[in-house]
């Protein structure tokens, strides 16, 4: 729920800058005081939230799962280098397993669809590009979330 305004946020930004939804991007009517817009936000957030948590949930718990089975391994000597180290390892992995999950929500915000329409935006993504749709992206995600 923390990161779903940031999201929200985000997700119309990239809107914005491909002139997709330009009158869109502002939740309330212009006459709309500060309050107003927030509550917009907010509930435009909360619909979003499952959708958003379908990503970062399975990528939260696979960095973690991987961080921790390096760590418990033995393979490197205990210390913050060698953490950081693992951590980004861990990093990388999860992004790189993930990215298709991440392709499905973004079509999923941009499209204001609901999580129960999941299935259907699966189907149209791989009708439309098949396999090489669901690695959209990737290398931006791999440098930004796995390296940063």
């Amino acid at each position: 729920l923390i990161k779903a305004p940031s999201a929200v946020l985000a997700t119309r930004g990239q809107v914005a800058a491909l002139g997709e939804e330009r009158d869109s991007i502002d939740a309330a009517p212009p006459s709309a005081g500060p309050l107003e817009e927030q509550l917009s936000l907010l509930s435009e957030s909360l619909r979003a939230w499952p959708v958003l948590a379908v990503a970062d949930v399975p990528y939260v718990s696979l960095r973690v799962a991987v961080f921790v089975a390096l760590h418990d391994s033995g393979l490197v000597p205990a210390g913050m280098a060698a953490d950081e180290l693992l951590f980004t390892v861990a990093n990388l992995f999860a992004v790189m397993l993930t990215t298709p999950i991440y392709v499905i929500r973004t079509q999923m915000l941009l499209g204001k669809k609901s999580i129960l329409e999941l299935p259907g935006t699966v189907r149209d993504l791989y009708d439309n590009d098949g396999l090489r749709a669901f690695q959209a992206g990737w290398s931006a995600r791999l440098l930004y979330n796995g390296l940063f």
